[in-house]
């Protein structure tokens, strides 16, 4: 499960089963960039895997993960896209799906 908030709309809540937490996270990227296709943006992400492999700081070793990342840096073309990290406790989606997993 995975999600994405857009400011001043309700959370966009993606409910795939076998996912791991990053791949999840990168989801997640990908989905928000689809959705809002031609628009800068600045994305706040609690993984911080994710963050600085997007960033080139870290090599991605894993094939899933290169794959989605190369999605994400595709869908970013021609636009700018801040990729930033922020503690779990700061990420309002990390707490949607909180609150989700919790009612289950």
């Amino acid at each position: 499960m995975y999600c994405y908030l857009i400011p001043g709309k309700k959370p966009k809540i993606f409910r795939e089963e076998l996912l791991t937490n990053n791949q999840a996270e990168y989801k997640a990227i990908i989905a928000a960039l689809q959705e809002l296709t031609d628009v800068d943006m600045t994305i706040y992400s609690d993984s911080l895997l994710a963050v600085k492999q997007l960033e080139r700081e870290y090599k991605i070793r894993n094939s899933e993960l290169r794959k989605l990342a190369s999605k994400v840096r595709t869908l970013s073309r021609d636009r700018e896209i801040i990729i930033k990290w922020i503690p779990r406790e700061e990420n309002l989606a990390g707490k949607v799906l909180d609150k989700l997993l919790k009612g289950w």
